[in-house]
């Protein structure tokens, strides 16, 4: 007999399951192309209606249970087709959660829509799912929501076969919930008699041996899509995000026509102000590196913010913050600068996990505000613009991430990075460094691009530094670049 409690709930599942032939041992090809000692088939459920209750009742627990703040943002639940449906339609009805229905293929008659149902753009949808593999037909069903403007950030499945699928989704933006992973089946039925010793550490060998990377041609299109698709409008995704300084950026660059950011690079205070002064029409966002300015004092911040005010942009200290909690939480908040007191914008590594992470936010929440809009925020440094960074290919730093971000959706804006590694997060902003038109290298391991190349990329602000400072006419550079920036962005989208 099962035990008692949710792990008993799970038990009884399982073994349920098996009972019905949900679950069977042999040699069976998979979706994927591969042969697996072990299929889960959970279609044979729709003939059982007191299990597919319960089925239900346990994904919808265990999502509540993990995720109590997302389901505030997630009106919306989508079954991927067509196995998922009655899941999906069972959950909608039992929980009054709305259901909109995805095509596997578009009519050629009607209406022709792939998403069927009552729903407005930017609301959030949870994707569910019976069984994750890969997570190729996750990713998928959320394309097609996201071509509606739906955002689907969260993913729901019964089983997990434990092979990739939800590093893979991770990576690409998507936290999935899972009921039961392929340890704890395999588990639960040796337990009770119905496989033997020999026949679970077989099929554990299996799916370790066999890690379900996404198809190479699926993920091909996948990355085009990312660069290639026509993308939302600033001010769309600012009704699509739940920071509230993201929400203030896409509105002023809509305003001010400009997703230009000036690195200034100066360390004399009274150059810094002067150029600021002169290239602040020009731009939505100003850098800077304040331990390098020679003259300090907080004259030099009183200014920047009075200048900030008058020419709307707002303040990005790149402070590149990589120690443990307590540290961070001092150098934004203590010491010669006290950073959160005037940098709306501070940057981050994870290196020191998402703690320290956190750590910032919770500082940053408590920072006096010089206007209403003065929102903080952090952003996650990703990939870095030199050629030997270590951050270049670090697709668990990518997964990481992302996570970060859903962990604290209110805190963090986004990413510094290379290349837009996660699809269609529309409240996230892509920031890219290291574009200069009349050069590919400085020679010292910086490597440049164009702000063509960089909104192909998936770039939404666009960081500029020498290519304006070292200009004989650094306004003229700025009103170029600006314009070469917003027009690559308007034709992106």
């Amino acid at each position: 007999m099962a035990a008692e409690g949710p792990a008993g709930k799970r038990e009884k599942l399982i073994l349920d399951l098996h009972d019905i032939g949900g679950v069977k041992f042999g040699e069976y090809k998979l979706k994927t192309g591969v042969t697996s000692p072990i299929y889960v088939d959970v279609r044979c459920i729709v003939g059982y209606p007191e299990l597919m209750v319960r089925l239900i009742d346990c994904m919808w627990e265990a999502f509540q249970e993990r995720n109590s703040e997302a389901m505030k943002r997630l009106p919306l639940i989508a079954g991927v087709p067509y196995t998922a449906l009655p899941i999906t339609s069972g959950m909608s009805i039992k929980y009054g959660w709305r259901m909109v229905m995805v095509r596997k293929e578009k009519k050629a008659y009607g209406t022709g829509r792939e998403v069927e149902g009552v729903y407005r753009q930017g609301e959030g949808c949870l994707i569910v799912e019976d069984v994750v593999t890969s997570g190729s037909s996750i990713l998928e069903t959320r394309e097609k929501l996201e071509r509606d403007g739906l955002r689907c950030e969260h993913a729901l499945v019964l089983i997990d076969r434990e092979q990739g699928g939800s590093s893979n989704l991770a990576s690409r933006g998507i936290k999935l919930t899972s009921v039961l992973n392929m340890s704890e089946m395999l588990s639960t039925l040796k337990k009770y008699g119905r496989i033997s010793e020999e026949v679970e550490r077989e099929t554990l060998d299996y799916l370790g041996r066999h890690p379900s990377n996404l198809n190479g041609r699926f993920l091909n299109g996948l990355k085009s899509k990312v660069a290639d698709s026509p993308r939302l409008r600033f001010a769309m995704r600012a009704d699509m995000t739940d920071c509230e300084f993201n929400k203030n950026l896409f509105q002023l660059m809509e305003r001010k026509k400009s997703n230009l950011c000036v690195a200034m690079d100066v360390t004399s205070k009274s150059e810094f102000l002067r150029l600021t002064e002169l290239l602040a029409p020009e731009i939505c966002l100003l850098k800077l590196h304040v331990d390098t300015i020679d003259d300090f004092d907080f004259d030099f911040v009183h200014r920047l913010q009075d200048l900030s005010l008058e020419h709307q942009f707002f303040i990005f200290e790149d402070r590149k913050f990589a120690d443990i909690a307590q540290v961070v939480r001092r150098q934004y908040a203590h010491g010669v600068h006290k950073i959160c007191t005037w940098a709306h914008l501070v940057d981050s590594h994870l290196i020191s996990g998402a703690s320290s992470v956190k750590a910032l936010a919770e500082a940053a929440s408590g920072c006096p505000k010089q206007r209403a809009e003065d929102s903080r925020a952090i952003v996650l440094i990703t990939q870095m613009s030199t050629a030997d960074a270590l951050t270049r290919s670090e697709v668990d730093l990518f997964g990481a991430s992302m996570q970060a971000a859903r962990d604290m959706p209110s805190s963090i804006s986004g990413f510094v990075c290379q290349k837009k590694f996660y699809q269609d997060a529309h409240g996230l902003i892509c920031y890219v460094p290291g574009v200069h038109l009349s050069s590919e290298s400085d020679g010292g391991g910086q490597c440049y691009r164009t702000p063509e190349s960089a909104v192909e990329s998936g770039a939404d602000v666009i960081i500029v530094g020498r290519g304006i400072l070292e200009s004989p006419d650094p306004v003229a550079a700025a009103k170029m670049y600006r314009s070469r920036c917003w027009d690559a962005y308007l034709r992106a989208i």
